[in-house]
């Protein structure tokens, strides 16, 4: 573990504006994480759900090329460059990349929406080299922690908001259908119990459910299990899902040193680790020969 990279006072100047927040945030994280290494440190580079495509040229000034994946084609709207090809795919299934192929594989704010993690890294295993990276930020329990905590204060200060402006009201539209951020998912209109409840925000059942599948421990043995070595854990800065609405909580968050996401930076390990299966087989064979060797 390393010191928390939290936000100064400069860096809040940047989160000025409510619908450009979140992404001056992740371009600060991305600054963060990857500013140690210098223009072009990595040849080849795989970034998984890119989104947008906007945060993949940051990515791309320390990489020789970028090969950038999403899910979800309604959400790609970037396009290639001399640097960079994006693409549409699946982070579970890479095949169309080589074993080795990669210097540097890296995701943001994804595998917490996989309902197969361990099929992503295995993949992401096989595609990096023997001295690549591979880098993962995920939000950690202190993000779902304020954001539930926060939800019912945010959802008063919108009702309040629009109590004082019925023109805005009147022009609110309905939600239609909608994909949401886990990826097979199709929502149509939010029901009455929905919408008073805390959204949970990956793959998870629950929020319980998910605020302790977000426990450092869990993401650490499901890296060993997938045969990836922790080399840094890298406390990134402290944010939550309403913070334009909660600014000074946000700021005195990042002075205690407060940390609401983690950036993983792994390698392969020498040889994977077994499956559990492997295991039980391995052990079960033991006990059977020192039967026989008994008997």
């Amino acid at each position: 573990m390393t010191k928390p990279f939290n936000l100064t006072d400069d860096d809040l100047r940047e989160l000025w504006c409510r619908q450009e927040w979140k992404r001056r945030l992740r371009q600060l994280e991305l600054r963060l994480v990857l500013g140690r290494y210098g223009a072009g440190h990595f040849e080849r580079a795989l970034e998984l759900g890119c989104g947008s495509g906007e945060h993949t040229k940051h990515l791309a000034r320390c990489c020789g090329s970028v090969a950038a994946v999403e899910y979800n084609a309604g959400r790609l709207s970037a396009v290639d460059d001399e640097k960079t090809t994006f693409l549409v795919g699946d982070a579970c299934d890479l095949s169309r990349f080589g074993d080795g192929e990669m210097d540097l594989v890296f995701s943001s704010n994804l595998l917490e929406h996989l309902p197969d993690v361990g099929r992503c890294l295995a993949e992401c295993r096989r595609v990096a080299g023997p001295d690549g990276l591979i880098i993962h930020t995920v939000p950690n329990r202190a993000w779902k922690l304020f954001s539930v905590m926060l939800y019912y204060p945010y959802r008063l200060r919108g009702l309040a908001a629009r109590l004082l402006d019925r023109g805005r009201a009147a022009g609110a539209r309905t939600p239609g259908p909608r994909l949401n951020n886990n990826l097979d998912l199709l929502q149509g209109r939010p029901s009455v119990l929905s919408r008073l409840l805390p959204k949970v925000h990956g793959v998870s059942r629950t929020n319980v459910g998910e605020f302790l599948a977000w426990g450092r421990a869990r993401w650490l043995a499901a890296f060993r299990a997938a045969g990836l070595v922790p080399i840094r854990v890298l406390p990134l800065p402290f944010y939550f899902a309403y913070a334009y609405d909660f600014m000074p909580l946000l700021r005195f968050g990042n002075r205690l040193g407060l940390s609401a996401s983690t950036a993983y930076v792994l390698r392969r390990a020498a040889v994977p680790a077994p499956a559990p299966h492997s295991i039980r087989s391995s052990v079960v064979s033991r006990l059977r020969a020192k039967a026989r060797t008994a008997a």
